[in-house]
């Protein structure tokens, strides 16, 4: 039985399961996404579809991130300041969502506009990990 039990643990951590976790591999993905975005993207579709996915990632972190936090222990005594939290910032979300972009009408105006809602969710992110 201890053999069986080392055995999966080095497999798991030969393969990095043991140690990183999901929000992880998601921010690891952005991360290298947006390192090939910068720097191998040609065309302006790529650039828009890359940055949406990019979107997509962080959007996935968070709420990777708010489900841990739901089901914390002890989640009862923090639930109304965290529901708040969550619903003040996402008025905050919508307000920046809306906010124009200077390449308007243009056809970066998609990049800008999933490179700036990416940062803003990235700020939530850090947030989330400190805060609760």
């Amino acid at each position: 039985m201890k053999q069986i039990i080392f055995s999966v643990l080095i497999l798991l951590t030969v393969t990095g399961c043991a140690t990183r976790l999901p929000e992880d591999e998601l921010s690891s993905t952005r991360n290298r996404l947006e390192h090939y975005l910068m720097n191998n993207a040609t065309t302006q579709s790529e650039l828009n579809i890359l940055s949406q996915n990019m979107v997509e990632l962080a959007n996935m972190e968070r709420h990777l991130l708010e489900y841990r936090i739901w089901n914390q222990p002890n989640y009862d005594k923090i639930e109304k300041s965290f529901i708040a939290d969550c619903d003040a910032w996402e008025k905050r979300a919508d307000a920046e969502a809306k906010k124009p972009s200077q390449y308007k009408g243009g056809s970066l105006e998609p990049t800008d506009h999933n490179l700036r809602m990416t940062g803003f969710i990235e700020k939530r992110i850090e947030e989330l990990r400190t805060k609760w």
